[in-house]
């Protein structure tokens, strides 16, 4: 056994937790001779070897890279050039020219309607129908619709379900599914063109605003929504109902007073005008929604008339003329607004023949009724709008739309004298020859009386005839 070093001062007798607290002098290896720290390193405890190759010979190691590396990152740095500038040159002055400013998208007209020529006028066209003169009549139809927010009031599933209305004017809209019935009452709120087709979730509705989708039928209840504030004579009338209604109560039987509280009532009203926006008949409807909007049609005591929207690209479908029969047989007021007319303007298609089918349509269903008549039972002036127009630059025909129905409601009044005036078809004069005069020595009778016959009759078996019968007759 190799005896320990004088110069490494270890105590043998440590126990395993003070050898690792052991600080003792760590020989250097570039003075001590190689067989000696050999020797001296395995003399040494295990736990302690380590420690000096770690002291020895890793951490010069370690230092001299560290040293090298520094010192060739600094060698290799070059001393920051300055930018080279391109030379000076002379040139001519900038000549400032004034550009002319952007011709913006020209805005659509917001009154668009036609009126029809005569019906006895071979000749049928669409003949465009001014705005009225009297602007305060545009500004009563505008703040009814814009100047307060819009709320929505009832969805009932069927007619049984809507809430009692004896004092505020309703219209109700209808129309195929998918027509743009919801987007065209966003679009009379007030809501931009590019985001009235894009209303969803509860939101929204909360909003007063029209839910819309994509997929057809997506409206299956009739939605009632509120435009404008009550007149204070209409909320007085109201008011006045109700005191004398509860006056009434006394005269009752404490059985009918149990009654009566069972019974729906009907609030104050709070708006000028109701819209219920109706299910969509057609593609993927319901035939129970047809009986409940037959039943609305010719229940509803506060109805004013009905607004039924046209698609302007697919025209008058069956489904059009069934809802045109049952608007005669109900003889309800009916305005006809053709919609998507942004889409015959990107295509140029054809508004006037449109315009003359839908007119012409009506005309059949029309026939002898003596109620539902051309400007009587419906409107002969239609409306064209582009509720959904998704250039951002306004609704097509939309104030025209939002002063349609206000008349139809009986809001506002319509001084506008008639654009098309009756054309007189006078009658035709055929040309009758005159009779030829005979005198009357040229007659020629019958050379002898003719036998007597019998001649049938009711009241009697028989009569006799007699009497010279002249020969030309």
């Amino acid at each position: 056994m190799v005896p320990a070093s004088p110069n490494l001062r270890f105590s043998w007798t440590l126990t395993s937790r003070q050898k690792h607290n052991v600080t003792a002098p760590v020989p250097n290896a570039d003075t001590m001779a190689p067989s000696k720290a050999m020797v001296r390193l395995l003399a040494m405890p295990p736990t302690l070897r380590y420690l000096l190759l770690r002291r020895t010979i890793v951490a010069p190691i370690a230092q001299r890279h560290i040293t090298t590396g520094r010192t060739r990152t600094a060698s290799r740095r070059e001393p920051p050039r300055e930018p080279k500038r391109p030379p000076t040159r002379v040139t001519a002055p900038i000549r400032l020219v004034k550009q002319p400013p952007l011709e913006l998208a020209t805005p659509p007209p917001s009154w668009l309607s036609f009126l029809p020529t005569p019906s006895n006028n071979p000749e049928q066209t669409a003949i465009p129908a001014p705005p009225p003169e009297d602007p305060s009549l545009l500004r009563t139809s505008e703040a009814i619709f814009l100047k307060h927010p819009p709320q929505f009031i009832h969805s009932a599933p069927r007619f049984l379900h809507l809430p009692i209305n004896t004092f505020t004017a309703e219209v109700c809209v209808l129309g195929r599914s998918n027509v743009g019935k919801s987007t065209l009452i966003n679009a009379l709120a007030g809501k931009p063109t590019h985001e009235a087709g894009k209303v969803h979730g509860q939101t929204a509705r909360r909003e007063g605003m029209a839910l819309t989708s994509t997929r057809a039928g997506c409206t299956t209840t009739m939605n009632q929504y509120g435009f404008g504030l009550v007149q204070p004579k209409t909320l007085q009338l109201a008011l006045q109902a109700r005191a004398e209604a509860n006056q009434n109560l006394g005269v009752l039987s404490r059985a009918e007073r149990r009654e009566h509280a069972k019974r729906p009532k009907e609030k104050l009203p709070w708006h000028r005008l109701l819209l219920v926006d109706m299910p969509g008949y057609g593609f993927n409807s319901l035939d129970e929604w047809g009986v409940e909007i037959n039943k609305y049609l010719r229940g509803r005591k506060m109805l004013r008339g009905a607004v039924v929207l046209i698609d302007a690209v697919a025209g008058v479908k069956d489904d059009d003329r069934a809802i045109f029969q049952m608007l005669k047989d109900a003889k309800v007021k009916t305005m006809v607004v053709l919609t998507k007319g942004d889409k015959l303007e990107y295509s140029h298609g054809d508004m006037d023949a449109a315009l003359v089918e839908t007119w012409e349509e009506l005309r059949k269903v029309e026939g002898n009724s003596t109620v539902w008549r051309e400007g009587k039972g419906w409107e002969s002036e239609i409306w064209v709008t582009g509720a959904g127009d998704p250039r951002k630059r306004g609704g097509l025909g939309l104030a025209g739309a939002r002063f349609g129905i206000c008349r139809l409601a009986g809001l506002v009044s319509d001084s506008r004298e008639p654009v098309v005036k009756s054309v007189k078809v006078e009658p035709s004069k055929k040309v009758v020859a005159a009779p030829e005069i005979v005198p009357f020595e040229e007659l020629l009778w019958a050379s002898a009386i003719p036998e007597i016959k019998e001649v049938k009759g009711k009241g009697r078996k028989g009569r006799k005839a007699r009497g010279p019968v002249n020969a030309n007759f």
